[in-house]
């Protein structure tokens, strides 16, 4: 199951949508009007090669456009990085998609957890004897909003490194994790490849715009086994346009972090939840209860949230919710503090 299922209910468009993770302010403003402006272009095959679009991906992530990868949705990217691997080394909870992909392509699949849902390299122990793997790991985390400091992740680095496992960098939420850091930086050095989309932080997810970066040689390892026309006409012309609007990605940042600081901190005054701290824009939030009651009760309500028993890991006992503005978020709270103070 993922979120964002809102079309299974009758009251859809009433339905404030707390499952998917989708940046609260909306699409870049103007995009719209700059996609019906080139709309004719749908006359025409968009540019096999992607030149437009990978040099637009190029200059965002800072890096060469050799170095770059389009895909529909970083999922499709992730299916054919995974598929390049013999085994998959997946860190839970995570991203449902991972072991689905995985499984389809027939690879063996090694599940890790730890404890306090957090990743360290030592769980990667007793795995130096694999051939041809990989460690799939997301940064910030999904479901649990956790990120790796720079000294971490270069820890993380040496470590696959040292044990001959590449790694897939899952990064859909990177921009709310004002990173000190960009992990594109060091594609050359190790065996890393990178996943973005614009479908989280520029609220697109029906563009499906996924991008990536790696070294030059996996790049083409990747691509020769992917359709040709992988991104239709409006998500290549979208690469024109989103990642220029530097005003729209601050705001996104400044407005979320606002929000979720007010969020988290009321959140937080309910003693019955744990509230699990963040780099992104969802908090994962573990109940003293099976989670079917506190959802049927705010689906009454309008309020549709993400019970995560579906991830690896968790129990029924967990739910993630999106961050969204501040009164939508007060509502949430009082409806949520309700549903409490009934019990």
């Amino acid at each position: 199951m993922h979120g964002a299922e809102i079309y299974k209910y009758k009251n859809e468009k009433e339905i404030i949508d707390y499952s998917s993770n989708i940046n609260f302010l909306g699409p870049p403003k103007g995009l719209k009007e700059y996609l019906f402006e080139n709309f004719s272009l749908v006359e025409k095959y968009p540019d096999i090669k992607y030149r437009r679009a990978k040099k637009e991906v190029a200059k965002y992530l800072n890096t060469s456009e050799e170095n770059v990868i389009l895909g529909n949705g970083s999922v499709e990217i992730q299916d054919m990085a995974i598929n390049l691997f013999k085994t998959i080394i997946i860190f839970n909870p995570s991203f449902l998609e991972y072991e689905r992909l995985a499984k389809i392509h027939g690879k063996n699949i090694i599940n890790i957890y730890s404890e306090d849902l957090k990743f360290r390299p030592s769980l990667l122990d007793g795995l130096d004897k694999l051939e041809n793997s990989a460690l799939i790991l997301a940064n910030p985390n999904n479901p649990t909003g956790f990120s790796f400091s720079r000294e971490e992740f270069i820890e993380i680095l040496e470590k696959t490194k040292k044990l001959g496992i590449s790694l897939i960098l899952d990064e859909a939420f990177y921009e709310y994790g004002k990173f000190n850091y960009s992990s594109v930086d060091f594609i050359d050095e190790y065996e890393l490849i990178v996943l973005r989309a614009a479908t989280k932080f520029f609220a697109l997810p029906g563009i499906r715009l996924g991008y990536g970066a790696a070294k030059k040689e996996i790049i083409q390892k990747i691509e020769s086994s992917m359709l040709p026309w992988g991104l239709n006409t409006f998500a290549d012309l979208a690469t024109s346009y989103i990642f220029k609007d530097k005003n729209y990605i601050k705001k996104s940042i400044d407005e979320l972090y606002k929000s979720r600081e007010i969020f988290e901190r009321n959140l937080k005054t309910i003693k019955e939840i744990k509230v699990f701290p963040t780099a992104s824009n969802y908090f994962l939030i573990k109940l003293q209860e099976n989670s079917e009651n506190l959802f049927n009760f705010l689906l009454k309500r309008n309020f549709l949230i993400r019970q995560a028993d579906g991830f690896r890991g968790l129990d029924k006992t967990y739910v993630r919710i999106n961050i969204k503005d501040v009164d939508n978020n007060n509502l949430f709270f009082e409806n949520i503090k309700e549903y409490i103070n009934e019990k």
